[in-house]
């Protein structure tokens, strides 16, 4: 029903089936020539990691995602062959813990894996000392291992001590309550996580919080789409969503996949190089996230770049970042990465040299790329962002300019 009434660009074709059903991934097209891959998103690891094994089983070529709830999860499809494990709480435990360390970086990680069109995030960093953090199942879990690298402190909230296997010194009860809270001396603490599995409690834990705090920097866990508009109209600090970050860690590795050896590296950077990367971005974007994109410097991707390698004439990175209609512009483009012959170069100058069997990595504006994907792939737009001649098509033409 989603599919018949939503309002999406395209046609989505849709089966309604199980999915850990052979047949039912057969009749989805699992072995049809055009199958580019499998996602599974289920909130089962069980149904998961069948889907994982099927696709394997049946198309070994295929690349299969999984979301993972767990960490002994995710090891267990990879052993399946699973290609990537999605584990939207790690995911959103590390880059939260990165915010005390390097906000930048955190900025560098929002503005890279963001939807498209989505509005471009601000900076923000949390306060050190003392948190209180309601819920110990899967995500207070991986929260708490994470900013306690970082020295952050952390007082537990768990409604089930036993079922969790909360450490001692844990307060029992939901968060919900005033009398929690004070308990774990909310007033004296830097900020609040509720990270249970109840989109209700978890926005009662933070606006009772608020209330006898209003200095708290508030972290709330969304488990439902359904939610974001009483989560938005709560106005709190941060609010985590698996879906969305599933989504985005998806999309990034489909769409441009050199973006996580982009995050790997960067992550080893200071907070001085992660100012400069997003003082970069931030001058080529307008109100909303950059897209990011691949390049292969190949006779399929770039065949006019391509084409020059190969008669000996010079490319560098400016003559496919400049705009084809006037090269004196750069075109609102940041080249992220440069992989060549294994070595990998951040952040590449204009300068730059190109060689067959590059791989790029960028981001920008929309309009930028589609200006870029016509001069790699036209011979003229290439040669006058090269040479600064126009030089005009056409046999008739170039025979009469003497081009």
């Amino acid at each position: 029903m989603d599919l018949e009434v939503g309002d999406l660009p395209l046609d989505v074709p849709g089966l309604n089936a199980d999915a850990t059903d052979t047949n039912a991934l057969i009749a989805a097209g699992l072995k049809h020539p055009r199958c580019q891959g499998v996602i599974g998103l289920t909130w089962s690891d069980r149904h998961n990691l069948t889907i994982a094994i099927t696709s394997k089983l049946l198309a070994p070529e295929l690349p299969v995602m999984c979301q993972s709830e767990s960490k002994d999860a995710a090891a267990n499809m990879q052993s399946f062959g699973t290609d990537h494990t999605i584990d939207p709480f790690e995911i959103f435990a590390s880059r939260f813990a990165m915010m005390f360390h390097s906000p930048s970086m955190y900025l560098v990680y929002e503005w890279m894996t963001a939807v498209h069109n989505a509005p471009l995030s601000e900076l923000q960093t949390p306060p050190a000392g003392t948190w209180i953090l309601c819920g110990y199942g899967r995500f207070g879990k991986a929260v708490r291992e994470h900013i306690a690298a970082e020295g952050i402190r952390t007082r537990l909230i768990e409604a089930d001590l036993g079922g969790t296997e909360a450490p001692e010194g844990t307060i029992e009860g939901r968060g919900t309550e005033a009398e929690t809270l004070l308990e774990a001396n909310v007033k004296n603490v830097a900020g609040v996580i509720a990270g249970t599995d109840n989109d209700a409690n978890n926005l009662s834990i933070l606006i009772t919080a608020r209330d006898l705090n209003p200095d708290l920097f508030l972290v709330g866990r969304q488990n439902y789409r359904s939610s974001h508009a009483i989560f938005k109209a709560a106005n709190i600090d941060l609010t985590m969503q698996p879906g969305i970050i599933s989504a985005q860690h998806i999309l990034g590795l489909i769409l441009a996949p050199l973006l996580g050896d982009f995050l790997r590296l960067a992550n080893e950077q200071d907070e001085a190089w992660a100012n400069l990367l997003v003082s970069r971005v931030a001058g080529v974007v307008e109100e909303t996230a950059p897209e990011t994109w691949d390049l292969d410097v190949s006779p399929l991707q770039s065949p006019a770049v391509f084409d020059c390698l190969i008669r000996g004439e010079e490319i560098r990175l400016e003559h496919i970042c400049s705009d084809p209609r006037d090269r004196s512009n750069i075109l609102p483009i940041v080249p992220l990465l440069l992989k060549r012959d294994g070595i990998e170069m951040l952040l590449p100058e204009m300068n730059q040299r190109l060689r067959g069997g590059d791989q790029l990595l960028f981001c920008g504006r929309q309009e930028a790329r589609f200006q870029m994907e016509h001069t790699i792939n036209d011979h003229q737009a290439i040669y006058y962002t090269r040479t600064g001649i126009d030089r005009p098509s056409g046999i008739f033409w170039r025979w009469i300019t003497g081009s």
